[in-house]
């Protein structure tokens, strides 16, 4: 998944275009309704793996992430997907258990590898799978669903 702007987006539903997070926070992750955006380490000459998976209840810690955050989204119609300009793209779509609100971990690895390879040539070679996201989804055990 090639970053734009270093976003990487998640919808689920139509996604809440409206929604425009301050990105001056420089946080791993922003949700709103119906959309999750992932910061790249950057927007330039990679394309990043992006893995998203549902849990019936908290997932164990990724202990190989250089970043996590974890958050709270909402989505009206239990799906999840990535997107390029709103259509779905790699691969099918992620089912979850259904509408509601979900908490969300965002573990990213191989960030610092990214920059770094970035930096040994000028113009950056193009890089494939250095960045990794693992999006994780469960229901919010403190919102009734």
């Amino acid at each position: 998944m090639t970053p734009e702007r270093r976003m990487i987006m998640v919808l689920g539903g139509i996604g809440d275009w409206d929604f425009l997070p301050d990105f001056r926070e420089d946080r791993l992750c922003y949700a709103g309704k119906d959309v999750l955006y992932l910061m790249s380490e950057s927007q330039w000459s990679h394309d990043a793996v992006v893995v998203l998976e549902s849990w019936t209840g908290e997932p164990p810690p990724d202990t190989d992430a250089e970043a996590v955050e974890e958050t709270t989204i909402s989505f009206t119609d239990g799906r999840a997907y990535l997107t390029m300009m709103g259509v779905p793209i790699e691969g099918d779509v992620l089912p979850l258990p259904g509408p509601g609100t979900y908490r969300v971990r965002v573990a990213a690895s191989g960030r610092a590898e990214l920059v770094r390879r970035h930096a040994e040539v000028s113009p950056p070679l193009w890089l494939t799978g250095v960045e990794r996201f693992r999006v994780s989804f469960w229901l919010d055990p403190m919102f009734r669903n």
